[in-house]
């Protein structure tokens, strides 16, 4: 055998450790288990009972990586250097930059929070959040505070998006609510919604200002990070990503079961090549390239 990957270190089932490349020599029909260790990267094991080509792909350990059980369908909103996530199961946090948390808290909620929460422009500091079984709670996100429920007494259809001069939510009834900075919103009737253009509009809300691929709507699993060269292929077991218009594999991020989106964040003075965020069954993950 020749492991190919520079700088990996491998241990055997005897307890020695090589570090690859490096050759080994085995005898036909004996079991070997290798294990394999790469800084920046999450452990891999190999076990060999025959000869054969295998391949063993080293998933990049990620950056942040907030551990929930319920599906996380809401993109994270950033709040200085931290980001604020909520799921499905109605959990929500402010994940810090070493995936701390900074506080968490809970909502009571037949569908729990799928839709991403926007801040309002007129409370500082506040993030509008609005549940799928229509209730609506404002947060803190200094201290997770929570103010609320207010209920639209039916599911949103469209938003939570950013206005003029609030957050609006379009709901099933055809009604449209505009929020400024008090947990009751101002309300537009069905009739003046539909005259509007509003009544029937249906969105995912929010992109929070990244480039965003749902499983749901994808064609093609793959998404190009549109500032800069890299994309991202969504495989059976890992996330790989490319430099575009180049077969190498940059970097690799294990998957875990299904799937819900992948995501860029554009890049900035303390982000020079973005991050790529990936949310499946092992919850919601960044990687910085």
């Amino acid at each position: 055998m020749n492991p190919r990957t520079r700088g990996a270190r491998v241990r055997l089932g005897d307890g020695s450790t090589r570090v690859t490349p490096f050759e080994f020599e085995v005898a036909p029909g004996e079991k070997l288990m290798l294990e394999f260790d790469l800084a920046g990267h999450e452990p891999e094991r190999l076990v060999l009972d025959d000869p054969a080509d295998r391949s063993v792909v080293m998933s990049r350990s990620p950056d942040r990586w907030w551990r929930t059980n319920a599906s996380v369908e809401a993109l994270p909103v950033s709040v200085e250097d931290d980001h604020l996530v909520v799921d499905r199961g109605g959990h929500l946090a402010r994940l810090s930059k070493r995936s701390d948390l900074v506080w968490q808290g809970a909502i009571t909620s037949l569908g729990g929070i799928a839709r991403t929460p926007v801040f309002l422009p007129k409370r500082a500091g506040s993030l509008l959040l609005v549940t799928e079984d229509g209730g609506a709670w404002i947060v803190d996100a200094g201290d997770g505070r929570l103010e609320g429920p207010w209920s639209a007494g039916g599911p949103p259809i469209s938003g939570p998006s950013p206005s003029a001069s609030g957050v609006t939510v379009g709901f099933q009834s055809g009604e449209q609510a505009q929020w400024e900075a008090r947990l009751k919103p101002d309300i537009e009737s069905a009739s003046a919604a539909a005259s509007a253009g509003h009544a029937g509009r249906r969105d995912n809300g929010s992109d929070a200002g990244l480039a965003v691929l749902r499983r749901s709507a994808a064609q093609t699993p793959q998404l190009d990070s549109p500032w800069g060269d890299l994309t991202v292929e969504v495989g059976a077991t890992h996330f790989i990503v490319r430099h575009r218009g180049q077969t190498a594999t940059a970097f690799a991020a294990r998957r875990d079961g299904e799937w819900n989106y992948i995501a860029w964040e554009a890049p900035h003075s303390k982000l020079r090549n973005g991050r790529l965020w990936v949310s499946d069954h092992a919850g919601l993950r960044c990687f910085e390239p």
